[in-house]
């Protein structure tokens, strides 16, 4: 393609975490991103597994970024601002 860090956006995306996995396993990807709800499925830990960082969207407190990553297994938050100690 071109670019060397490619990050897929599921923004849209309306497939099964199943599906999600068997696609993302084909690709060499930098990174995913993903709505809370997709978060939530816990596809997070799955894809830190097989190597691939993921971000959730939109994240604005910092309890809900930490529950993310500790109880998702998300690597980053995207959010509106950053408080002094996010």
């Amino acid at each position: 393609m071109g670019f060397n860090h490619l990050i897929w956006t599921l923004f849209s995306y309306k497939q099964s975490k199943d599906e999600l996995l068997k696609q993302a396993r084909k690709m060499s990807l930098f990174a995913i991103t993903m709505p809370k709800k997709r978060a939530e499925t816990g596809v997070g830990s799955e894809l830190k597994s097989l190597g691939i960082s993921t971000y959730v969207h939109t994240i604005n407190k910092l309890e809900e970024a930490k529950t993310h990553q500790v109880t998702h297994g998300i690597s980053s938050v995207y959010t509106d601002f950053l408080p002094p100690n996010f």
